[in-house]
């Protein structure tokens, strides 16, 4: 690998700092503090040159049981992990928990390293070395080297550089096709610059010009410089220390905690799903709805956690849990945390993020267990497909299934489930939408009931309006989104989709009892007087009908093809009309245009209904205006 970042752990006092001074030549105790006291207080940084070639990061990380906060937010970036333990004082407190906190974080890599070496006998040297070895095992560390070093004299420092030299080889590399993130260690000015920020980036690349988001407290920002282990740069990678000078936020709007991320690649959350561990040595149970302290990256939140299959978690077990956070925090599915108790303040556990963004959890619930074991060791393509088949809203746009499942064949994975159409991808106004297709044989199912439902309601109407369907079944996408999905269904569902109204492709409108004989009237009626018709009101009137039955009774006879709507309100017979138009060709086979006059002396009727059917004639492009007469188009 050719970036790698290499950290510290350990004991206060145990020689941490020491070490790395003697293998970079560099002090990482930068505080005024830190010097008068001769402890380690914060995070420090350096970095050196291996054999190889490659050059590594090192985070240097302080050792008194009180900093374990300070710690943490070191810890989160490192490939390699060198467990240092004085060879003369052995095994100690913070020994033991800031392994756990390395076992907690997933560390795959590491050695563990005796230090001070030079002030101690061989016997004892020994001793310790046995001692040590006993309590590694079962852990991470058991598989790699004890290295013996003396800071002092450099006894042991070129085994250790070749042996983190060999080590990188087998550290898996970190992902740049996955969006940028990287969490804030440190925020500073630098006079001429302006702020700095300093961190590990986890994933992708940034360069020189590109906006960032800052989570949280939601801000933007640009990348106007880039340092990369100390030299300038044009670009930072997944794996390398990165300082950041940043345009448009202030040093007083960022603080440790914070997280640097590819804009509107993740989101703020206060809720997450996780698989969480307690460790072996917790003396208690830890309780449904217990208040803890969450820390992930270099961020510390309070949050409560709900266990999802007890009441209670013994130590070294493990169980899904829902934790809400008392404070929004962004992260990605796959990110690792440790949990400490309020009082006494102590590492009780940790574990992995299944989801960064999931819906509040019921407890017990067997089709919520199936989901997170789904999300938990579930391959990319199950994951994304299970995503889209539970969305809340049929739909789930393309940006946030892929942001929520933080996977470097997440994109492959999708490009697959395209192909074998178990999702469907639905294009609307430039934005990419998915749905299952079980979800959307689902929604078919869903509108021909609603459509057969509403003919049943109303016989004579020719369809449901669209945006009543529209509401009833899919309410939070707009109408032209609607639209398209209405497309993707219609077969299925067994529909006709008209301008205005859905209906069943089999529907016809039903004209039984009454209605039968006010068709028959309304027939008679028309064809008495076949270009002089009432309006819908006068047609009211004269069959004692309110407003809404006329109309029903017109749109159906429109429906069936007995009526022409010719404009709002007023309807013609078909046969009418028929007639009207051949009257209308006939006269255009001897004469160029044809005046208002002479269609009403066509037709025998008055100059407002000629009118109407003339304008009606211009609108299925039969005739044009020219002037106060019509040609034929």
């Amino acid at each position: 690998m050719d970036h790698v970042i290499i950290g510290t752990a350990g004991h206060i006092d145990h020689g941490k700092t020491a070490l790395i001074k003697a293998l970079t030549g560099i002090d990482c105790d930068r505080l005024k503090e830190e010097k008068e006291r001769g402890i380690t207080v914060d995070l420090g940084f350096a970095y050196f040159d291996l054999p190889s070639g490659r050059r590594a990061g090192i985070v240097d990380v302080p050792g008194h049981e009180k900093l374990i906060k300070n710690m943490l937010a070191g810890v989160h970036g490192m490939d390699i992990v060198m467990l240092v333990i004085d060879a003369n004082e052995g095994i100690m407190p913070q020994t033991e928990e800031h392994l756990q906190i390395l076992t907690l974080l997933d560390v795959k890599c590491g050695i563990t390293v005796l230090t001070k070496t030079d002030i101690i006998e061989q016997d004892w040297l020994e001793l310790v070395t046995g001692e040590v070895r006993n309590r590694i095992k079962g852990t991470f560390l058991e598989y790699y080297p004890i290295i013996p070093v003396s800071a002092l004299t450099g006894s042991g420092l070129s085994e250790l550089t070749l042996l983190i030299d060999t080590l990188c080889e087998q550290v898996r590399p970190r992902d740049t096709e996955l969006p940028f993130r990287m969490p804030i260690d440190r925020v500073f000015t630098i006079p001429g610059f302006g702020t700095v920020v300093t961190g590990t980036t986890i994933s992708g690349s940034v360069c020189v010009g590109d906006v960032l988001d800052v989570h949280p407290p939601q801000l933007s920002a640009r990348v106007r410089g880039i340092r990369v282990h100390g030299e300038h740069s044009g670009k930072a990678r997944a794996g390398q220390r990165t300082a950041l000078n940043l345009a448009g936020v202030s040093i007083d709007q960022l603080q440790r905690g914070n997280l640097l991320a590819a804009p509107n690649s993740i989101f703020p959350t206060t809720l997450l799903d996780v698989r969480l561990t307690l460790v072996s040595n917790f003396k208690r149970t830890l309780t449904n709805g217990e208040r803890i302290r969450l820390y992930t990256g270099t961020a510390e939140i309070l949050c409560r956690v709900f266990l999802l299959q007890s009441d209670e978690l013994l130590p070294n077990d493990s169980e899904y849990a829902q934790i809400r956070l008392e404070e929004a925090i962004s992260l990605s599915s796959g990110d690792r945390f440790v949990i400490r108790s309020l009082t006494p303040l102590q590492t009780i556990g940790g574990g992995v993020i299944l989801d960064p963004n999931p819906h509040k959890r019921k407890r017990f619930k067997e089709p919520g267990i199936t989901e997170l074991k789904i999300l938990e060791s579930g391959s990319s393509e199950a994951i994304l497909a299970h995503k889209a088949a539970h969305a809340k809203e049929w739909l789930i746009s393309r940006d946030e299934a892929l942001r929520s499942i933080n996977r470097s064949d997440i994109t492959d994975a999708l490009e697959n489930l395209l192909r074998s159409e178990v999702i469907i991808k639905i294009n609307s106004e430039n934005k990419e939408y998915l749905i299952h297709r079980d979800k959307l044989a689902t929604l078919a199912d869903k509108a021909r009931c609603m459509v057969s439902d509403y003919h049943l309601r109303f016989p004579l109407r020719p369809g449901m309006p669209r945006e009543e369907l529209r509401s009833r079944l899919i309410s939070a996408f707009d109408s032209k989104l609607f639209g398209i999905l209405l497309n993707f269904i219609q077969t299925d569902a067994s529909i006709k989709i008209m301008q205005n109204t859905v209906s069943l492709i089999s529907f016809t409108p039903k004209f039984e009892g009454r209605r039968l004989g006010l068709r028959q009237a309304i027939l008679e009626t028309f064809a008495k007087n076949p270009y002089s018709p009432p309006a819908l009101n006068e047609l009211c009137e004269m069959l004692k009908l309110s407003r809404q039955d006329a109309s029903e009774l017109m749109e159906a006879l429109a429906y069936t093809g007995e009526m022409i709507k010719i404009s709002e309100g007023m309807y013609f017979l078909t046969e009418s009309v028929i007639a009207a138009k051949d009257m209308l060709l006939k006269h255009f086979e001897k004469n160029n245009e044809l005046s208002l006059a002479d269609f009403r002396t066509l037709i025998g009727s008055s100059r407002k209904y000629a009118l109407l059917l003339l304008e009606y004639f211009d609108e299925q492009k039969m005739t044009i205006r020219s002037g106060e007469n019509r040609k034929l188009k």
